[in-house]
């Protein structure tokens, strides 16, 4: 368990890299969500609805979709495998070597 968090851990760094940020902004508490909704294109407020019970599910469905088009994957499967199975999700999106982020 302990190298899986190890793996999700650098598979995010590599995400934020690919999209031209600092990797070991995932590293920090807060700022890695500011970064997240960076790479996304929302507004940064919407960090507010984030925290919010109940509310926040339609806003992490947007921001997740926003995310994963970011990195070329525009199929529901891929936003529900983003959503639902994020921890395996991530890596594999680090990995493929296709995925690139495009603004």
């Amino acid at each position: 368990m302990i190298i899986w968090f190890f793996v999700y851990i650098a598979s995010w760094w590599i995400l934020f890299e690919k999209a031209g940020q600092r990797g070991w902004y995932v590293l920090i508490p807060l700022v890695n969500i500011i970064i997240f909704l960076k790479i996304a294109k929302v507004p940064l407020w919407w960090i507010i609805p984030l925290l919010i019970p109940v509310i926040q599910i339609i806003f992490w469905c947007s921001v997740s979709y926003s995310f994963v088009r970011k990195f070329g994957d525009k199929s529901l499967l891929t936003i529900i495998a983003f959503m639902l199975v994020n921890f395996l999700y991530i890596p594999l999106l680090a990995f493929d070597k296709e995925a690139v982020y495009k603004e």
